[in-house]
């Protein structure tokens, strides 16, 4: 018999719907979304997210029975290993990290992983939070999912963190150090075909990225945690991971023999500070191992630790996933940046990725920060792409942006009287955008026609300020021109 959404909500979090608002209307979108299952697994991944949230929020600790996983378990496992849903209820295990949750957690991840990698990552992500976490209840089971190079990377990076902030006594994997060694070894052979006949196989670039992102992250991990375990016994895999042309294998690979006093890793990780991408991870590494002053100087400088800082987080999977193709410096200067009591140094890079006749070039941002945008940033002086940058990056509880559809039928309300504003001074269809509050202040920021020409208008009740647009699909729009704005207003709140 197929299990329902609203079966398990009233086995799991029965008499929670009877004493809370927020509890009853989740049951009623449980029901709701067992009607059209089949157009419904975003939603159910919502579902879930709100139910972890509304457990934090009102569940007493301790009641979290192997019953009610088991519940869960039960609807987890009649889902398509495709669907999304997956991720969140593991995630809404790790989350509620109570020692029946997270035995269902370790037996549905290593027996029936989701699909996607993202969600099997994420759903270990609350585990990396917690402040008190049974790891009993974790390990040694999770090493069972080893043959799953994405879980086994995700429990080995919870291992290593668990050992590297002293939470556990000795690693969890250190009874393990042989049959890590042997699947290291395996990797590395694996990645070393890959290199020589990627065709072989990957059908598409988008299959070898994975495949290859896969590989990397494992030995990563399995490379961290040997060098935790402090075994030298496995020095001749890791010497063998060397010999690979992947920057971060061999930076990795390199930290560990040093870990282990093999001077051939700490020769290489003084090497590899020359490359932009590994830079920041190496020159870590030898700071904590006291050999930082054999770097040349100048990649120890601001400007080459930024640079690596850049190419590292745009080669992370959710950003292009590899370095780009060139990076050249076009301005650097110190200025205020928020979050910063005094000036920083900031650098801009114009970036271009390549891929056979086809390429994307972009200016970014290196310092504070690393950033990107996609639009057309060529036109404007290095002080507006500077501005614009620091207000994209801003934080701060009175510095808050809202898209549209997000928008109180009150906040509508405000805009429709501001818009009449707008087209009584000669604006022409108004398209409102989002909302900016900044420090007390309400802007509206819209698409708009003035004078024949497109653009984008923000008004406040009292004033407005035009930036006519350009044609094409890279223009900025109404989110770069307000981070513009934005970052100008927090310059201006600098000088005074």
């Amino acid at each position: 018999m197929t299990t329902t959404l609203a079966t398990t909500f009233d086995a799991v979090f029965s008499g929670f719907s009877d004493s809370s608002a927020d509890w009853a209307q989740l049951r009623q979108w449980a029901e709701t979304l067992d009607h059209e299952p089949e157009k419904n697994a975003a939603a159910r991944g919502a579902f879930w997210h709100q139910a972890t949230k509304l457990w934090k929020q009102t569940a007493p600790r301790g009641t979290f029975s192997a019953a009610q996983a088991e519940h869960v378990a039960e609807y987890y496992r009649q889902l398509p290993a495709d669907d999304r849903t997956r991720g969140a209820i593991l995630q809404f295990f790790s989350a509620v990290g109570q020692p029946a949750a997270l035995r269902a957690f370790v037996a549905l991840v290593t027996e029936q992983p989701p699909a996607d990698a993202t969600d099997t990552l994420l759903a270990f992500a609350p585990l990396f939070q917690a402040d008190k976490l049974p790891v009993d209840d974790l390990f040694p089971a999770l090493f069972a999912g080893l043959g799953h190079p994405v879980v086994a990377g995700a429990a080995l990076d919870l291992a290593n963190y668990l050992t590297h902030s002293n939470r556990v006594p000795r690693h969890p994997a250190a009874e393990l150090v042989d049959q890590l060694a042997s699947i290291l070894g395996a990797l590395v052979q694996q990645l070393q075909l890959v290199e020589e006949n990627p065709q072989q196989f990957a059908a598409t670039p988008q299959a070898l990225t994975t495949l290859v992102g896969d590989c990397v992250g494992l030995i990563v991990a399995i490379c961290n945690a040997l060098a935790l375990i402090g075994e030298p016994v496995v020095s001749g895999k890791l010497h063998q991971a060397l010999a690979l042309s992947h920057r971060q294998v061999r930076c990795e690979a390199a930290a560990a023999l040093a870990t282990l006093g093999d001077k051939t890793g700490l020769d290489q990780l003084i090497e590899l500070a020359a490359f932009p991408l590994v830079r920041a991870r190496a020159l870590v590494l030898l700071e904590h191992l006291g050999a930082i002053e054999r770097v040349d100087e100048r990649f120890r400088t601001p400007l080459a630790r930024a640079e690596a800082a850049l190419v590292a987080w745009l080669s992370q999977p959710t950003q292009f996933g590899a370095a780009p193709s060139s990076l050249e410096l076009i301005d650097e200067s110190r200025q205020p940046w928020p979050g910063f009591d005094e000036p920083v140094d900031c650098f801009l890079f114009d970036v271009e990725y390549r891929a056979g006749e086809k390429s994307f070039t972009a200016i970014a941002l290196a310092g504070p920060a690393s950033d990107i945008v996609t639009a057309d940033l060529e036109d404007l002086p290095p002080s507006d792409i500077f501005a614009l940058y620091a207000g994209r990056n801003a934080e701060h509880e009175e510095i808050v942006e809202t898209n549209v559809e997000k928008l109180s039928i009150e906040a509508l309300a405000l805009w429709q009287a501001e818009r009449e504003r707008l087209i009584a001074a000669g604006y022409e269809n108004p398209d409102l955008a989002l909302r900016g509050e900044f420090f007390g202040t309400s802007y509206w920021i819209a698409t708009a026609t003035h004078d024949g020409r497109p653009g984008v208008v923000i008004g406040d009740g009292h004033q407005a300020r035009w930036t006519a647009t350009q044609p094409g699909s890279r223009a900025l729009g109404p989110y770069e021109i307000y981070w513009l704005f934005k970052g100008k207003l927090l310059q201006q709140g600098f000088q005074h």
